[in-house]
């Protein structure tokens, strides 16, 4: 699988895809980085929208069209694509999983943390990734020790590797895509690690999904193929609450009145999601929310609460 380029439609930077969000606060365009492009196909992605751009025809493919043969097969002139073999197939699904947002249920998992999601963006830059669990293990401890290191470092991959399996699971159920060959799963449920799915295995110390102590909605019940054991002093169940939630949204409602009070009333929506983000981020507690949470209730409320903001255009007002 060709990994996938991005041109900044505002200064022309080409960006890895795990580059671009970082582009964003850093872009020096006059009207910032609004959207990007892919190399490829030209096509413009605005806002998270470009991870969902997992794979792309080359340029051969997309000029000579009809003419493309396309590797092996134009040797044969038979003209025919070639179908994708288990490695392709496999890179497609890590692409897929890194581009799941927040509140997206259509893999029927939750979405992965900041620290599975990291680890998924950084292997969508590769394409070796090994599709067998004990080599996945090894690949990744070693090629990623740079970032994650330690125990917590070989969690984080193997949680890594669970939830790509419950991805694949959920999609070999539905029949959404084709299962991919070789990556440690069986048709009994086994999620990979020789336990069944739903099942924490019985770890003395660990919280499963079956303790009630993640969310509800992300429990053995609702999301069988993905229950990750995590040590129970690691999880708060305060940091999963509804009430935290609620809290939250009424952290990010305030602060965005105030910083829009202190813009003269009116912003463009990329400064004030900035400077809301920087602001909750840097006064909350380590790992208590995360940009993502932070930036999805700021679009919730530029978009529901009509009687404290009015949105016109790029910028977005503040209603006395």
């Amino acid at each position: 699988t060709k990994m996938v380029f991005f041109l900044c439609d505002g200064c022309n930077e080409t960006l890895k895809k795990s580059k671009v969000d970082a582009h964003v606060y850093q872009c020096r365009a006059p009207g910032g980085c609004l959207s990007v492009s892919c190399v490829d196909c030209s096509v413009s992605f605005f806002g998270d929208d470009y991870r969902a751009h997992t794979s792309c025809v080359s340029e051969a493919e997309r000029y000579e069209k009809s003419l493309y043969k396309g590797g092996a097969s134009g040797a044969h002139g038979n003209g025919k694509k070639n179908k994708k073999n288990p490695q392709e197939k496999w890179m497609e699904l890590i692409g897929r999983a890194a581009a799941i947002m927040p509140g997206d249920q259509s893999f029927h998992v939750p979405p992965p943390s900041s620290e599975v999601q990291r680890c998924l963006d950084a292997l969508t830059e590769t394409t070796n990734v090994p599709r067998k669990e004990k080599q996945f293990l090894n690949f990744v401890t070693n090629s990623m020790r740079h970032i994650f290191r330690g125990d917590r470092g070989k969690n984080v991959v193997k949680e890594t590797w669970r939830y790509l399996t419950a991805i694949r699971e959920a999609e070999s159920s539905s029949g959404k895509t084709t299962t991919v060959d070789g990556g440690g799963t069986s048709s009994t449920g086994d999620v990979g690690n020789g336990m069944p799915a739903g099942k924490g295995g019985g770890v003395e110390g660990v919280s499963t999904c079956e303790d009630g102590v993640l969310d509800d909605k992300y429990n053995a019940t609702n999301f069988p193929a993905y229950c990750p054991t995590i040590p129970k002093d690691k999880i708060s169940k305060k940091e999963k609450s509804p009430k935290l939630k609620s809290k939250l949204q009424k952290t990010v409602s305030k602060r965005m009145m105030k910083e829009l009070k202190k813009m003269g009333g009116t912003s463009k929506v990329k400064e004030l999601r900035r400077a809301v983000v920087e602001r909750i981020i840097g006064a909350a507690e380590e790992g208590q929310y995360t940009k993502e949470d932070v930036k999805v209730l700021i679009t919730k409320l530029i978009e529901s609460e009509s009687k404290k903001f009015r949105v016109a255009g790029k910028h977005v007002s503040l209603i006395e």
